[in-house]
C-alpha cells in the first residue's frame, strides 16, 4: 500500500536555494515546477538534523544528484535520485549546481510528491 502527499518549498526571489524541507518518513517521488522559472537544472543539499550544516548531495560515485528542470514539469525521479534524496531527513532544492547557482527572477514555489509505502 502506498500513500501521497503534496508539500511545497520556496527559492526566493534573486536566490537559488529553498528552504529546509523535512522529508521525515517520506520518499521525494516526484517534482512539480512552477509555470516560471530562471533556466536551471536541480541539484540539492541535505543535512542530518533542521539545523545541521547543510552539504551538496552527491551519490557514491562521485557525481552532484542534478535533476533536468523546466517549466510546468512533472519530473518523476529515476531510482537512483530517489535512493540519492531518501538518504537524508532534511534537504533543500538548488537551482543550477554547487559549481553555478542559477538565482531565480522570482520567487519559485516548487511543489514535491512524497510517498510512503506501508
Amino acid at each position: 500500500m502506498k500513500a501521497f502527499t503534496t508539500i511545497t518549498t520556496t527559492i526566493a526571489s534573486g536566490a537559488a536555494l529553498s528552504s529546509a524541507i523535512s522529508l521525515d518518513s517520506w520518499t521525494l517521488d516526484a517534482i512539480i515546477m512552477p509555470s516560471a522559472w530562471t533556466t536551471a537544472s536541480l541539484t540539492f543539499q541535505a543535512a542530518e538534523a533542521s539545523g545541521g550544516t547543510y552539504v551538496n548531495l552527491f551519490d557514491d560515485g562521485g557525481n552532484e544528484t542534478t535533476v533536468a528542470a523546466a517549466v510546468d514539469r512533472y519530473i518523476a525521479l529515476t531510482v537512483a535520485d530517489k535512493e540519492a534524496v531518501d538518504s537524508t531527513r532534511w534537504l533543500k532544492i538548488r537551482s543550477g549546481t554547487s559549481g553555478t547557482a542559477v538565482n531565480q527572477g522570482a520567487e519559485r514555489t516548487i511543489r514535491l510528491v512524497l510517498r510512503k509505502d506501508w
